[in-house]
């Protein structure tokens, strides 16, 4: 039997990656090198919460600084809602 992936490393290189590929059209100026840089410096190394704190810690290095703006840019950034995803109830 395969052994379960750790949740805290749902929040890695690849995450990361992912995250820059949605914000970067939504953010002009979004430096994707320099977020992922930041985002990953030494994560593996990190627990779950003090990922989630430096990912997010790099995304808002790279938000614009006016609350509304980052928050348009947020909010573009998000993809479609899953179908029927009010059906989920487990996983």
């Amino acid at each position: 039997m395969s052994e379960r992936k750790a949740f805290k490393d749902y929040f890695d290189r690849a995450a990361v990656r992912a995250l820059a590929d949605q914000f970067a059209p939504h953010v002009a100026g979004f430096d994707r090198k320099r977020f992922v840089r930041r985002a990953c410096r030494g994560i593996d190394e990190l627990e779950m919460m003090d990922r989630v704190r430096q990912i997010a810690d790099a995304l808002r290095s790279e938000l614009p600084d006016d609350t509304a703006s980052a928050m348009a840019a947020v909010t573009a950034s998000l993809p479609a809602p899953l179908p029927d995803c009010d059906q989920v109830t487990e996983g």
